[in-house]
């Protein structure tokens, strides 16, 4: 996903942005949409990065957000029916 972040924003705008794209892959609740949502999420983390190294935001908001799509991730995992994923080749 390409996304301008310059556009985007708060990082409360950044987690708006991915809890709808949570809700969009919660609709279709497979292994695939767990796989695709966090393809998106790894478009995100390294701006969230950036952010952090700047000091835009604090390392609780940092943890925060990796805490935050952790949780939807779990979530999305468990409406698919899915208890591990392979995470290796990210």
């Amino acid at each position: 996903m390409n996304i301008d972040f310059g556009k985007t924003g708060s990082i409360g705008d950044i987690k708006a942005m991915v809890e709808s794209w949570y809700y969009k892959y919660s609709e279709i609740g497979d292994e695939m949409a767990v796989q695709m949502f966090m393809d998106d999420l790894e478009s995100v983390y390294p701006y969230i990065t950036f952010l952090f190294q700047r000091g835009e935001i604090s390392f609780e908001e940092y943890n925060e957000f990796q805490g935050f799509c952790e949780e939807l991730i779990g979530r999305l995992m468990e409406k698919a029916g899915i208890e591990d994923i392979d995470r290796s080749f990210r």
